[in-house]
């Protein structure tokens, strides 16, 4: 998807940084946000996709 590295590096920065730190509930915090914007984001393309046809 267009802009989407955009939108995830700083996502899997946020991951590592608490993996890093050892700090696993900002992990899983951190993670949890991003796989719902990954699923928001395939939501969003395959409505697009349906109007199109």
């Amino acid at each position: 998807m267009p802009g989407r590295a955009r939108v995830s590096l700083p996502r899997h920065q946020r991951i590592i940084g608490a993996i890093v730190a050892g700090d696993p509930a900002e992990a899983e915090a951190a993670m949890r946000d991003h796989v719902a914007s990954v699923v928001e984001a395939l939501r969003a393309l395959e409505a697009r996709q349906e109007r199109v046809g």
